[in-house]
């Protein structure tokens, strides 16, 4: 198991605040924190962000718009 990077834990920590990681990538986002205090400040900023938004409404989103903007993101992200 290789180690994340900070780049790859800032790809992941969406799916890690919101515990849809896989137990092999939560070990590795971990045990980076473990040893990065610049990504423990950057998690702690994040869940700060989070709680403060959690207060926002969502806006309603259409079906379609949705689906056309996941389909985006997943393209752009294979890309990479």
């Amino acid at each position: 198991m290789t180690e994340l990077t900070c780049k790859e834990l800032t790809e992941l920590i969406t799916d890690y605040l919101e515990g849809r990681l896989p137990e092999p990538d939560r070990l590795r986002f971990e045990q980076h924190l473990a040893i990065c205090d610049a990504c423990v400040t950057y998690v702690e900023q994040m869940r700060a962000t989070r709680k403060a938004l959690g207060a926002v409404p969502q806006p309603k989103i259409p079906g379609s718009m949705e689906s056309e903007l996941l389909a985006t993101f997943r393209r752009w992200k294979e890309s990479r």
